[in-house]
């Protein structure tokens, strides 16, 4: 099983309790207001896990402004 560190550092390619790389979203991305979430599957295990997102900053034309 991945840590949350370690699944982040995969960059959410892996399952996190087989490592798999046959991973897909399951659902619709959703959000509140600073937070978007998207349910997620394994193809190879059947693990399901909710991959979470938070606003960090905004950029213009490809740059970092935050």
């Amino acid at each position: 099983m991945l840590t949350n560190e370690e699944y982040v550092a995969s960059q959410g390619n892996k399952c996190p309790a087989c490592l798999s790389v046959h991973v897909r979203s399951a659902a619709e991305m959703q959000h509140d207001v600073t937070t978007c979430w998207q349910d997620c599957k394994c193809d190879s295990c059947d693990a399901e896990w909710t991959d979470e997102y938070n606003l960090t900053g905004y950029s213009t034309d490809g740059e970092d402004d935050g």
